[in-house]
């Protein structure tokens, strides 16, 4: 009974969820191989391709944000340079 619980499934996976996804395997000439749980790769494309998605979102948010301070600023010399005048003005009425 012991026997049947610890035997392979049909994909060859053992039923022990404790076995280690990337088991050596030894080829014929002795030489080691990993095999990978092609799952472990999808997650990587995923994670690689959702790290790709965020910086190019972040460069459009910094892009979109100093679009927006440099009109600010353009603003604020506009507003400085008007201030100046009025300033210049008053004193010439004093």
């Amino acid at each position: 009974m012991l026997e049947e619980d610890r035997s392979a499934d049909s994909h060859g996976n053992s039923a022990d969820p404790l076995t280690p996804v990337s088991a050596p395997e030894t080829q014929d000439d002795g030489v080691e191989e990993l095999r990978f749980d092609e799952s472990v790769v999808d997650e990587l494309a995923a994670l690689i391709d959702d790290g790709r998605t965020y910086a190019e979102a972040e460069l459009a948010f910094q892009k979109a944000r100093a679009s927006i301070a440099g009109r600010s600023i353009g603003m604020a010399i506009g507003f400085a340079i008007v201030a100046i005048i009025l300033l210049h003005i008053a004193f010439l009425a004093l």
